[in-house]
């Protein structure tokens, strides 16, 4: 069996288990099996242009379009400093309770569809934290404990309202995704706007 590339036509070997499945999802769409092959592969190498990791490609589309049914948007980065510049104490606490809550969401069904292996939080971490250093490390003694730094964008602290705000958004979304992927966290500090934690993972 095989598939056919855009432009010119060329055969590819693929498996007949990969086919049928295929063509049971086609089928099911109403979309005829070319067509959805072609459309698959074109949209997964768009996304291999800038990120060459074939599994990391499909796990972030993957991660997107699980934030996308949560009702989660992305908000430009100035947009985002002049919320956090100018909401009432009252809806920045809200805000600040409902990221906690989808985040917390989020984490359950990336465990369930992905694990909860250190790779797949960082994933889920980059996801909710664009533009957002994330940085993790085995700690010494455990081969279950990490440390896990993240650090905002000096660009988008404009005063400190702001980074005072923005360093409580990431504590509450780390603390959310790290907690519902099944880590256990020992210990989580905040200087200077750079969340500093410590967890645990078990086997799961």
């Amino acid at each position: 069996m095989g598939t056919l590339s855009s432009g010119t036509k060329r055969f590819v070997p693929v498996s007949e288990n990969i086919i049928r499945e295929a063509m049971r999802i086609s089928e099911k769409n109403g979309v005829p099996l070319r067509d959805f092959m072609e459309k698959i592969l074109e949209t997964v190498v768009s996304y291999m242009r800038y990120k060459p990791n074939l599994l990391d490609v499909i796990h972030t589309l993957d991660a997107l379009e699980d934030l996308r049914r949560i009702g989660c948007v992305m908000l430009p980065q100035n947009l985002v400093r002049k919320i956090l510049e100018n909401a009432s104490e009252e809806d920045f606490r809200e805000l600040l309770e409902e990221l906690g809550r989808a985040a917390s969401w989020y984490g359950v069904v990336a465990k369930a569809k992905r694990g909860s292996s250190i790779e797949n939080i960082q994933t889920a971490l980059q996801i909710w934290l664009p533009n957002i250093e994330v940085y993790v490390a085995s700690t010494d003694g455990s081969p279950s404990s990490y440390k896990l730094v993240v650090s905002p964008p000096v660009h988008i602290a404009s005063s400190p309202r702001v980074i005072d705000r923005l360093s409580m958004i990431l504590e509450t979304v780390v603390s959310s995704i790290i907690g519902s992927m099944g880590g256990s966290i020992l210990s989580i500090t905040n200087s200077n706007g750079i969340i500093s934690v410590v967890f645990s993972l078990g086997s799961k």
